[in-house]
């Protein structure tokens, strides 16, 4: 007897599986193995393209890797299906930065930062789009609040350099 894949996939998702394969591609990407990453969460997304969490870390699976281009489609995804998310807006921030569009980058960490101001990422890399468009005063500022709610940040030591740096 021949099953259709559209039944198995269906199956699939109504038996949960792909928020399992959710989960264990999130366990993947921040244990930081982003290739595996990669893959578990691509086989989710394609089960389930509804799924913002699924498209979040495949974008984040993808930035880690540095495959900027591929990251953007799944990004734009996770914030068409959850357009309040603050991680979501940071992420998108991080891909700008990498592409060097400073603007756009600047433009989603400040929404993030509007959506919850105590998001210390959103800060950090806010600072790093100031410094990328040779705003140093907002860089500061952006960066001293990063400090203040993450001061035992892994970038705080290299915050602090910079900050010094400016002063």
């Amino acid at each position: 007897m021949r099953i259709s894949r559209f039944f198995l996939v269906g199956l699939a998702v109504s038996i949960g599986l792909p928020a399992q394969d959710v989960d264990r591609g999130v366990e993947l990407y921040e244990a930081k193995k982003y290739a595996e990453a990669e893959s578990v969460l691509r086989q989710a997304t394609n089960a389930e393209p509804g799924n913002a969490r699924a498209q979040q870390y495949l974008g984040l699976s993808l930035l880690q890797q540095n495959k900027l281009s591929e990251a953007e489609a799944p990004l734009k995804k996770a914030e068409e299906l959850s357009p309040d998310s603050d991680e979501v807006k940071v992420a998108l921030g991080r891909l700008y930065l990498g592409q060097r569009k400073y603007e756009p980058a600047e433009s989603a960490l400040n929404e993030a930062i509007q959506k919850k101001p105590d998001n210390a990422y959103a800060h950090y890399y806010a600072g790093m789009a100031y410094n990328g468009l040779k705003r140093p005063d907002k860089m500061v500022e952006r960066f001293e609040t990063f400090l203040k709610l993450a001061p035992d940040a892994p970038e705080a030591p290299k915050v602090r350099s910079l900050l010094r740096s400016v002063r």
